[in-house]
């Protein structure tokens, strides 16, 4: 059996088979732990990909000018556009709350979305806490009521 996909599309010209069979025996034995290799590294890399793709939880408390400017429905279409889901909500001492479930990459992309904020609202800061994830906003975002 042979893996032709770790080898170079010319891998069978550059070879010429002995018609000894030691050696065939002894380059199906290089070809096998080549393709080993190879399938070991690959499955590594796609491993490894996942591993930092895990979706993470985290809430942004974001203060200045928020409440009232339409900072919450900012938030929930740029959670949807990035994938996110979560919730949004005003709290009582005029920031507003956004906990978030996604990979760190758009994570990221959404703070830096929090930090610009609507035409109308002036953010001073965005303060960011790992959470855990919460099973009952995993699917989707919403814009929650005040707490």
């Amino acid at each position: 059996m042979r893996c032709v996909h770790a080898f170079p599309r010319n891998f069978a010209a550059q070879i010429r088979f002995s018609a000894h069979p030691l050696n065939s025996a002894h380059s199906l034995l290089h070809e096998t732990r080549s393709c080993l290799c190879l399938t070991s590294l690959r499955a590594f890399a796609t491993i490894s990909r996942f591993v930092d793709n895990a979706k993470k939880a985290a809430r942004f408390f974001v203060t200045g000018l928020v409440q009232g400017v339409g900072f919450r429905f900012f938030a929930q279409a740029e959670a949807e556009r990035l994938g996110l889901s979560g919730y949004v909500r005003n709290l009582r001492d005029g920031r507003v709350e956004a906990y978030a479930i996604g990979t760190p990459e758009q994570l990221a992309q959404f703070r830096a979305r929090l930090e610009k904020g609507p035409r109308l609202s002036s953010v001073r800061s965005v303060a960011e806490q790992t959470a855990d994830i919460d099973a009952q906003y995993t699917f989707g975002f919403i814009t929650t009521h005040t707490i």
